[in-house]
């Protein structure tokens, strides 16, 4: 979830010929540090623990619950049922359609 979620993010932001920092751009557009951190543990370390992933599916949805930000938001309208069925899975609750 959060390297679909920080990347889908961030990588519309890449508008050099050359990839930026990802933690730069994050940083830029607002999204805190730890969902950068996760997913760059995800990527490239060992997968976070599973109640490293359940703290930081709670901050997603709070940060989701506090945007403000359009680009965010046409984002999460985008692929609004994908993240939150990753969430329901990482917290164990059932999403009925």
């Amino acid at each position: 979830m959060f390297i679909r979620f920080v990347n889908g993010l961030v990588d519309p932001e890449q508008k050099s010929v050359f990839a930026g920092s990802i933690s730069n751009i994050a940083e830029a557009i607002g999204l805190p540090s730890v969902f950068v951190e996760i997913r760059h543990a995800g990527t490239h370390d060992l997968l976070p623990s599973i109640d490293i992933l359940r703290n930081g599916a709670a901050q997603v949805i709070k940060f989701i619950q506090d945007c403000r930000d359009m680009h965010i938001l046409k984002f999460f309208f985008y692929s609004y049922l994908i993240l939150l069925n990753d969430v329901f899975i990482l917290t164990g609750i059932e999403m009925a359609l």
